[in-house]
């Protein structure tokens, strides 16, 4: 047999791409831990459609022992050696799951970070254990990529520990914050609600932004309140944040949110010289005024909404 594996090993090299794809096909029916060190070697492959067949081998072979002789590549300094890495661990699936674990607690900095992200990816039970520990990793960016994780795969239980990562780099409390909106809940948005007036103009950019995917009704006084600051984009944020909140509420809420909508912020927009602020303005002032809440509240004189008839 290890005569097989050194024959196709030596067809990985060949000039011809379609003998190197056969030789991957071919190594994965073998399934010995030698054909899958040859594998691994080949997801450098300069060849899309080849990388692709390695991946496949892998995945096909699978386990633990596989996914751990993946991992190397997966901090790899050429990108098409990672991405087929992430790739072939992420169709592994849950037996990747303990050495992607090893690696984000004993891993060097990179190779957490690109763990994290597969593991973000695979999902499934027992795919978050290891996030809450990360989530105080030291680095940053480390940590950012453990709340971006626990978003996709922690569900309510991970609401606590993404609440506490609010207290640290800002970088963090963006990634916390936008996880805290896809999770949603009561907990996340009263979160999310005090992270409006965080000092850090992109926090509280991004803490509206997640209200806009998970707020509720208890959302509208306080992102009201946000669309009077004085940073245009942080009022316009907060605003369409509002409108996609209204969106989910009933007729009488929208009508009582049309009253409590300070649009200073918007308006001045309107008289702008950049091009994209004026044409968000006029885009979320007409929305607003297409929900039935009344011209005259949301649309100044001499400013047409999107998708308006001219006049005659």
């Amino acid at each position: 047999m290890t005569t097989v594996v050194s024959g196709l090993t030596r067809d990985l090299t060949d000039p011809d791409e379609a003998v190197r794809r056969h030789a991957a096909e071919d190594l994965a029916d073998l399934r010995e831990p030698a054909a899958v060190v040859a594998l691994v070697s080949a997801l450098s492959d300069p060849s899309a459609a080849v990388r692709e067949s390695v991946v496949d081998a892998l995945v096909a072979v699978g386990g633990e022992e596989t996914a751990t002789a993946i991992l190397p590549a997966l901090s790899s300094e050429n990108p098409a050696r990672r991405n087929a890495a992430s790739e072939a661990l992420r169709g592994i699936g849950v037996a990747a799951i303990g050495p992607l674990e090893h690696t984000i607690l004993t891993g060097e900095r990179d190779a957490r970070l690109f763990a994290l992200d597969v593991l973000g990816l695979i999902g499934g039970p027992g795919a978050g254990k290891v996030l809450p520990v990360a989530l105080r990793d030291p680095d940053p960016n480390v940590a950012a990529a453990a709340a971006t994780a626990l978003g996709r795969v922690g569900g309510p239980g991970a609401v606590p520990d993404l609440v506490a990562a609010l207290a640290v780099d800002p970088w963090v409390r963006c990634a916390a914050a936008t996880s805290l909106g896809r999770i949603g809940g009561p907990a996340a948005t009263a979160a999310l609600i005090g992270l409006l007036g965080d000092p850090d103009e992109t926090v509280a950019y991004v803490s509206a932004q997640a209200l806009g995917e998970c707020g509720g009704s208890v959302a509208v006084a306080p992102l009201a309140a946000a669309t009077g600051y004085q940073s245009v984009a942080l009022a316009l944020t907060a605003l369409d944040a509002l409108d996609r909140v209204a969106e989910r509420l009933t007729a009488a809420e929208v009508e009582a949110l049309r009253d409590r909508v300070r649009l200073g912020p918007v308006r001045a927009a309107l008289s702008t010289d950049d091009r994209a602020v004026h044409s968000q303005a006029v885009r979320v002032l007409g929305r607003l005024s297409a929900k039935g809440a009344g011209d005259s509240k949301y649309i100044p004189p001499g400013v047409r909404a999107p998708g308006a008839q001219g006049g005659g």
